[in-house]
């Protein structure tokens, strides 16, 4: 026992905070910003991408005040035992070739190097600490926000689900990057929530305007039952997937109608 905490102890401790696409602010008066999408990304899609791009185009279509100068996809670890989670060095390999071309998109494994399940709010926190801790006085906090589907909302209603005080934190200290889902009212959504109504100014609503609903849930059972997944995901992605055989037999473990997690399975 002894051993093995002093394993995962240097585990823990091997990780660097790694930012090389990290931009410099150009507009002086806007604060900067980081978005941050936790998930299982088992395997990491299209959607997955395409939340980035939609968080970041509305933030400039509506937010002057705010400036994005970076993106990171954060893995769970391991230890949150999903069905149809792929080992953590599958999921941030497959995460790191799906952003390998993008300037802005990056991925960190702090969360997936855990050996326990991590909150989403430590998530954000852990983002915060890291961004800011050589920043200049001069120089404008960097602002974490968690980029997420509006299914996260309805979850956030859901008893059980998330701890009060962290919904309360996650919106109030942080905020809400949210692309809306086809048939999810985020409006009735933050409405209908008592404590994040109160905060709805640190929610940022991405509309829907081109409606994609692949999931890595459809892509796994593709997978299994020997389907194309091509256009769903990148190429370098499916080349790994085959490469390393991942999820062809999860049908044999799960059945088709195995409902998977709703927030982190996005």
């Amino acid at each position: 026992e002894v051993a093995k905490l002093i394993m995962e102890t240097e585990k823990r401790q091997e990780y660097v905070f790694r930012a090389p696409r990290l931009k410099t602010p150009t507009k002086p008066d806007a604060q900067p910003v980081v978005l941050i999408a936790c998930g299982s990304f088992s395997p990491i899609t299209f959607l997955h991408l395409r939340m980035f791009e939609a968080g970041k185009d509305i933030i400039g279509l509506r937010r002057p005040d705010l400036e994005v100068i970076g993106g990171f996809l954060s893995p769970v670890s391991d230890a949150y035992g999903k069905a149809g989670l792929a080992a953590a060095k599958d999921r941030l390999e497959l995460c790191r070739l799906a952003t390998e071309n993008s300037d802005w998109i990056m991925v960190d494994d702090w969360e997936a190097s855990q050996n326990h399940y991590t909150k989403t709010l430590k998530v954000l926190e852990h983002f915060t600490q890291i961004l800011n801790k050589d920043r200049k006085e001069s120089e404008k906090k960097i602002r974490v926000l968690l980029l997420c589907g509006s299914d996260l909302l309805q979850s956030f209603r859901r008893k059980g689900d998330w701890a009060t005080q962290d919904m309360t934190d996650i919106v109030s200290h942080h905020g809400l990057v949210v692309l809306e889902r086809a048939g999810c009212s985020t409006e009735t959504e933050i409405y209908e929530n008592p404590i994040i109504f109160p905060h709805q100014n640190n929610i940022i609503v991405a509309p829907c305007w081109i409606i994609n609903e692949v999931s890595s849930t459809k892509i796994r059972q593709f997978i299994s039952r020997g389907l194309s997944i091509r256009y769903l995901t990148p190429d370098k992605v499916i080349e790994y997937i085959e490469k390393n055989h991942l999820w062809r037999e999860f049908e044999k473990q799960y059945p088709p109608d195995f409902v998977q997690h709703p927030i982190l399975d996005k």
